[in-house]
């Protein structure tokens, strides 16, 4: 995760939350792209059933 120079002045239990927030970001950014390109066709247009039954498969195997 960057650092971000604002969050180094701020007190540690405040600059938890941030981090925490800034690192939810990057993940939901990453699985976005992830789900638009896990499987041709998909296009990130997939509904959430069609996602599980393909992660079911991919775990399966």
């Amino acid at each position: 995760m960057k650092m971000y120079e604002f969050l180094k002045a701020l007190p540690p239990e405040l600059r938890e939350r941030f981090e925490v927030d800034l690192m939810k970001a990057e993940l939901e950014k990453e699985v976005n792209h992830l789900i638009k390109t896990l499987k041709p066709g998909f296009g990130g247009k997939s509904t959430s059933k069609e996602l599980d039954e393909y992660a079911d498969e991919v775990y399966e195997s």
